[in-house]
């Protein structure tokens, strides 16, 4: 999977636009700005390492708080504003009445959708960074998609985003 995440990121972080410093930045409030079970349950991302040129063991871990199935790393642009996405139970979104809301952080072009392996918290998504010199600077925006095995079907859950600047 590191070599898919490779080819696929890396070409993306080159065209992007360099901005200052180097960082894993939290878009939005950690378990609340997402889509979860519950107003404080929304996945949340947590960077595993600095995004910097030549780290080959960078990658994003997600804490996921339910029963989880097809988890997808969306890697694309970040939008300028947190969208609102209504679900069946409105800005509550898809899991229940009592769900923590539900925002986009990527888009609108989204450059990938990378599948995760189970970790310990939740999933894990490699994405290594080459030592390529050019990298520096460039940012790209992810978000955690997963859908949720509940006792009487499923639901979707998304984490808050996560802004990357490679140093």
């Amino acid at each position: 999977m590191k070599s898919l995440s490779s080819a696929l990121v890396v070409p993306i972080l080159g065209l992007l636009a360099p901005s200052s410093g180097a960082q894993c930045t939290p878009l939005g409030t950690p378990f609340q700005t997402g889509c979860g079970l519950t107003p404080d349950t929304a996945n949340a991302l947590l960077c595993t390492d600095v995004p910097s040129v030549g780290n080959a063991n960078f990658a994003i871990n997600t804490i996921v708080q339910c029963n989880p199935a097809l988890p997808l790393l969306l890697i694309g642009q970040c939008l300028p504003a947190p969208i609102a996405v209504p679900g069946p139970y409105g800005t509550n979104g898809f899991c229940g009445p009592s769900a923590a809301g539900c925002f986009a952080y990527v888009g609108p072009t989204i450059f990938l959708a990378l599948p995760g392996t189970p970790s310990a918290l939740g999933f894990w998504f490699a994405l290594p960074i080459p030592n390529d010199p050019s990298l520096i600077g460039g940012t790209v925006c992810v978000q955690e998609v997963n859908f949720c095995i509940l006792f009487v079907g499923q639901c979707i859950a998304v984490s808050n985003g996560m802004s990357i600047t490679v140093q």
